[in-house]
């Protein structure tokens, strides 16, 4: 009776157990802020209790491991040519924010037999249950190897300013984004806004051109002011969020925190397995 009993609270943890929501932090081009976006708001999320992992895949710069001041001995591509486990490759940085650093070459995934294939995505299961959010820090660029990961997220957020050229990369993004899948839901950050006028004014073209042209509604995470902070914390390479929590910057990161997560309780529960799935199909279609 007692085995049954065992057996039986196993069986609830293991349905009961949540599993990582996967998201693809995108940019239309360079130089908008993303990483920095990527790893503010990770740590804000670990401020709440959340226990976060960022998989650097933009372009092999290093930049998340820049910005946390934290270097890797590691890195993704290790992971894929299976040289090394996923655990191995994973840095504890502050407030429950983890990552693991990129390297250029997603080319590598296009490469793989089935056998490898299975090994790789099997390395990205082990994380399902460890993590509440898994977040990759894309790279600007529309290689199937970039694509195939935001594709196959639960969900994106995408990052941009108000300069026009920006802007319209960003739309460019979005329509590929959501070419497979129309019902992909995506927020938008509109960074180093000079004031909520002006952010307001981006937000609405870039909401109106993809309802009118993807018919596909977005929604507006938060617009950040601009903030000579976040280029001191840069160049420091210390988290604003961290070591000047008064600033406009934190304070906006931690109020979009704040509403990301609340949204989240009134959103359906994701399977990550849904995840692989769709990324294994994207890589052997790609």
């Amino acid at each position: 009776m007692n085995d049954q009993a065992e057996l039986l609270r196993k069986r609830m943890t293991c349905i009961e157990q949540p599993e990582a929501k996967a998201i693809a932090v995108v940019n239309g081009k360079g130089g908008v802020g993303k990483s920095v976006f990527t790893v503010n708001f990770s740590i804000a999320l670990g401020s709440f209790g959340k226990k976060v992992l960022i998989i650097d895949l933009d372009n092999g710069r290093g930049n998340i491991e820049y910005l946390l001041g934290i270097k890797a001995k590691s890195n993704f591509l290790e992971i894929i040519k299976g040289s090394l486990p996923i655990h191995e490759c994973v840095v504890q940085g502050p407030k429950q924010v983890s990552y693991v650093s990129g390297d250029g070459g997603f080319s590598e995934l296009f490469h793989l037999d089935t056998k490898s294939l299975d090994t790789f995505l099997n390395q990205l299961d082990q994380l399902k249950s460890r993590y509440d959010f898994i977040i990759f820090n894309i790279g600007a660029g529309t290689s199937q190897g970039i694509l195939s990961f935001i594709q196959a997220a639960h969900e994106i957020i995408l990052v941009t300013n108000p300069e026009p050229t920006a802007l319209a990369d960003a739309y460019s993004i979005l329509k590929l984004a959501t070419l497979k899948d129309k019902n992909l839901p995506v927020s938008c950050v509109l960074n180093e806004v000079n004031n909520k006028r002006e952010g307001q004014q981006a937000w609405l073209k870039l909401s109106t051109v993809s309802k009118r042209f993807l018919n596909k509604d977005i929604e507006c995470l938060v617009t950040i002011s601009r903030d000579k902070a976040v280029i001191r914390s840069v160049k420091e390479q210390h988290p604003c969020i961290l070591s000047q929590t008064s600033t406009i910057f934190a304070r906006e990161i931690m109020t979009a925190a704040k509403q990301y997560l609340r949204c989240q309780k009134e959103k359906p529960v994701t399977s990550y397995r849904t995840f692989l799935t769709r990324l294994k199909k994207l890589i052997e279609l790609g």
